[in-house]
């Protein structure tokens, strides 16, 4: 995945977490549930084109630097621990009381 692709899907992870978090939605969880695991597996395998001078051709050529994250995939394994956790809880909270009656 692309470096600025990879940000811009962990914003709108954190976004979709946010939201869930205050609306209570449990299809909102589902979203950062699959959102975070995506992310937790796409940041073993980050690239970002570079521009690097090939002196045999005398000019510059585009390669692919290729970078991992083990961190960032562990904040996104707590991410989706949470998602689950908090998805349950808001989905027990909600129907909960309808089944035990």
């Amino acid at each position: 995945m692309i470096l600025e692709m990879f940000i811009l899907f962990e914003i709108i992870m954190l976004v979709f977490f946010g939201v869930s978090f205050y609306t209570k939605q449990e299809v909102m969880w589902v979203v950062t549930l699959v959102l975070s695991g995506a992310l937790m597996y796409s940041s073993w395998g980050v690239s970002r084109i570079v521009y690097a001078y090939n002196s045999t051709l005398s000019a510059y050529v585009s390669t692919e630097v290729f970078y991992s994250y083990p961190v960032i995939s562990a904040i996104n394994l707590i991410f989706l621990a949470l998602s689950i956790i908090f998805g349950i809880y808001d989905l027990f909270d909600k129907y909960g009381n309808k089944f035990a009656s």
